[in-house]
């Protein structure tokens, strides 16, 4: 019920910011850590918690 439209809603923003963050660059590397989601480059640029993880947002291979 309102779980469910909340989790596929945090899916649906979680898979734009996770496209939007992998478009700047081809160098963008995504690499999933037990506790957050780390997008970088030369340094970690953005962190986001691993509750996505949690709710069923499927694992993608870091970019190389």
């Amino acid at each position: 019920a309102a779980s469910d439209v909340y989790k596929r809603q945090v899916q649906d923003r979680f898979e734009l910011l996770s496209a939007f963050l992998t478009a700047m660059g081809d160098d963008v590397q995504v690499k999933w850590l037990k506790y957050y989601v780390a997008f970088r480059r030369l340094r970690n640029f953005v962190t986001l918690n691993n509750t996505f993880a949690k709710i069923g947002v499927k694992r993608r291979r870091a970019i190389e």
